[in-house]
């Protein structure tokens, strides 16, 4: 969905929906343990303000992102921000931060994970050098919030490392 306010303010809106399905068989030296299966759906309603100076220089996107998880009763509201300023025909700088907000991996199957969430902050500088190709750099910061790590106080396992190890509950 969109709708423009004018030549230099549009609004947009709109939803992803997935399903998903998960199914593993876990073993002991070749004997079944359990079977688990899973079905499950999120839905991620958005809605984003872009604002275009006249000069069309400077170009401003804010946002709001959200994510429902029914399957574990998780929902995030996640504010983003991009400015992307036009410094010389062919080369651009953005500044860019929000709250980002992901599913568990389903394996683990704790009721009480909530979901895996960040503030993220960019600085990108991108130069056009013709119509075929483009160069880009970025500097990129991340601060991982609400991470599942095993109280244990000598445990070193979280969700971070989770691939590292060879165990699953």
């Amino acid at each position: 969905l969109s709708y423009r306010f004018g030549p230099q303010i549009r609004l947009m809106g709109g939803a992803m929906v997935n399903r998903q399905r998960y199914s593993a068989n876990s073993t002991d030296r070749r004997m079944p343990l359990e079977r688990i299966e899973h079905t499950f759906a999120t839905a991620q309603p958005w809605l984003s303000l872009y604002w275009k100076s006249k000069s069309e220089k400077t170009l401003v996107n804010a946002g709001l992102h959200s994510l429902f998880f029914p399957y574990k009763d998780r929902s995030a509201l996640e504010p983003r921000v991009s400015i992307t300023q036009t410094l010389t025909p062919g080369h651009r700088l953005t500044v860019s931060g929000g709250l980002f907000s992901q599913v568990a991996p389903l394996w683990l199957s704790k009721d009480a994970l909530d979901l895996l969430r960040s503030w993220q902050a960019g600085l990108r500088y991108s130069w056009n050098a013709e119509n075929e190709w483009t160069l880009s750099g970025e500097l990129f910061y991340q601060k991982t919030t609400e991470t599942g790590v095993d109280a244990g106080f000598a445990s070193s396992y979280s969700l971070l490392n989770e691939s590292e190890y060879n165990i699953f509950e």
